[in-house]
C-alpha cells in the first residue's frame, strides 16, 4: 500500500474570482509537490477572523492526524503581527497570530507554538501584502514534507486570542458569546457541555430575556414546534439557538461576536 500524500487544508477570505487562491495553491505545490489540497472555505467575509476561527474549530478536528491546516485571514498582513506555526490535536496549523486560531486553542490540546522566522527559512523577501503565498504556503509545505516544527522559529507562549466573552456564571445569568451565525440563521454560542459543567449550569435551565421559563432543548430541528426558538446541541459541539425553517438570529437580533446573557430560570 503506497503512503498517503501529505494533506493540506486551506482556509481564506480570498474568494475565487481573483488570482490569490490560485497563487496560494501554486506556492503550496511548489513547496510540497504531490500534496493533496482540500478547501475548507474561501468565501469568509473579508477580514473576519472570528468566522475563520469558527470554521477551523468546527472542521479541522475531523481531518486525519498529521494534516497541515493553512489559514489566511490576515487584515494586518505586513504589519507587526507575528506569523505562527503550531501543533494541536495531532495536526499542524500555519497562519497569522491575530486570533484566527482561538477555537483551536479552546478545543484541541496545544502541544507547541512557534513564531515563524522568515529570515531563518530564507523567506525574508516575502511580499509584504501577500504572506499567504510567500510565507505561510512555503512553511505549510515545508512542514507537510516532514520538517520539524521547531525548525520554523522560536517558541511562543502568548498567542493572540479574539476578545470574546468567556463563558461564566454571573449571579442569575450565564454569560457567553455568539461564535457564528450560519446561512440558516442558527446561532452558535461558545458554550460546550464542558463549559456548562464548569459553570455549574445545565442546558435545560437557560432562559431568554422577555420569556418566562427556560428555552426548550431539542435533539433535532423537526422536534420543535413551529415558530419556537429553542436550544440545540449543534454538530460542532456548541450550544446553538435555532428556529425550525427560520432564522433564530433574525428573531433574536443576534450577530457573531456579541456577548449574550442567558437568565438562569430553572
Amino acid at each position: 500500500m503506497s503512503p498517503r500524500p501529505p494533506l493540506i487544508t486551506l482556509t481564506t477570505d480570498f474568494g475565487t474570482r481573483d488570482p490569490y487562491l490560485g497563487a496560494l495553491r501554486g506556492a503550496l505545490l511548489t513547496a510540497c509537490p504531490g500534496a493533496q489540497l482540500v478547501d475548507l472555505g474561501h468565501e469568509l467575509p473579508p477580514y473576519d477572523r472570528l468566522a475563520g476561527a469558527y470554521l477551523l474549530g468546527a472542521a479541522a478536528p475531523w481531518f486525519p492526524l498529521g494534516t497541515v491546516h493553512l489559514a489566511v485571514v490576515d487584515p494586518g498582513v505586513g504589519g507587526p503581527r507575528r506569523a505562527l506555526a503550531l501543533a494541536a490535536g495531532g495536526s499542524l496549523f500555519v497562519g497569522p497570530d491575530n486570533g484566527l486560531f482561538t477555537a483551536i486553542y479552546d478545543r484541541l490540546e496545544v502541544r507547541e507554538i512557534r513564531a515563524i522566522d522568515a529570515g531563518r527559512l530564507g523567506l525574508a523577501d516575502a511580499h509584504p501584502t501577500f504572506h499567504g503565498r510567500d510565507l505561510f504556503a512555503p512553511v505549510a509545505g515545508h512542514l507537510a514534507g516532514g520538517a520539524a516544527l521547531a525548525s520554523v522559529g522560536p517558541e511562543v507562549t502568548d498567542p493572540v486570542r479574539l476578545p470574546l466573552a468567556s463563558p461564566r456564571r454571573d449571579g442569575a445569568h450565564l454569560l457567553a458569546a455568539v461564535l457564528h451565525v450560519d446561512r440558516f440563521g442558527n446561532v452558535a454560542t461558545n458554550l460546550t457541555r464542558a463549559t456548562l459543567a464548569h459553570c455549574g449550569v445545565g442546558d435545560r435551565v437557560l432562559g431568554w430575556p422577555g420569556r418566562t421559563g427556560p428555552l426548550a432543548v431539542h435533539a433535532t430541528f423537526s422536534e420543535a414546534p413551529p415558530g419556537e426558538v429553542f436550544l440545540l446541541w449543534g454538530s460542532s459541539g456548541y450550544l446553538e439557538m435555532a428556529l425550525d425553517q427560520g432564522s433564530a438570529a433574525a428573531r433574536l437580533g443576534l450577530t457573531a461576536g456579541e456577548a449574550v446573557r442567558f437568565p438562569i430560570v430553572g
